[in-house]
């Protein structure tokens, strides 16, 4: 069987170069600068925000809409926040305590001066007089 050369048709579809071989064909890129994008056949020239370009090309190769593209950047970004954001330290805030915060290895802790009693929210302070009134 004798081999087709696929690059001699509208050079296979590539953008530049087309290396035809035994039974198959890939395209490259010639020019200095250039890089084969994912269709496997477009050279376009790498720059400073290349990356970007191909993850949305991926994106939209995988039948990503762009309101799902943006949804799971907006995801990705909640879940960065959630695994890497502190929560109320006693330096932002008083740690929303309404009087005393301290600072423990993995919280922070409320407390109340003389006179108060902590609630149940972990963070009020009420007056033991006006506890008892209620």
């Amino acid at each position: 069987m004798a081999d087709i050369n696929e690059c001699g048709v509208h050079n296979g579809g590539c953008s530049e170069v087309c290396n035809n071989n035994g039974g198959s064909y890939y395209c490259s890129c010639s020019t200095s600068g250039y890089i084969l994008y994912s269709d496997l056949k477009t050279c376009r020239r790498r720059g400073k925000y290349y990356w970007l370009f191909e993850l949305i090309i991926i994106a939209r190769e995988v039948s990503l809409n762009f309101f799902h593209f943006f949804a799971y950047v907006c995801l990705f970004v909640c879940l960065f926040v959630c695994l890497f954001y502190p929560g109320p330290t006693c330096s932002n805030s008083n740690g929303h305590c309404d009087h005393k915060c301290t600072e423990q290895p993995t919280q922070r802790v409320c407390s109340c001066h003389s006179g108060y009693e902590l609630q149940s929210d972990g963070q009020s302070c009420y007056g033991k007089i006006f506890s008892m009134m209620r």
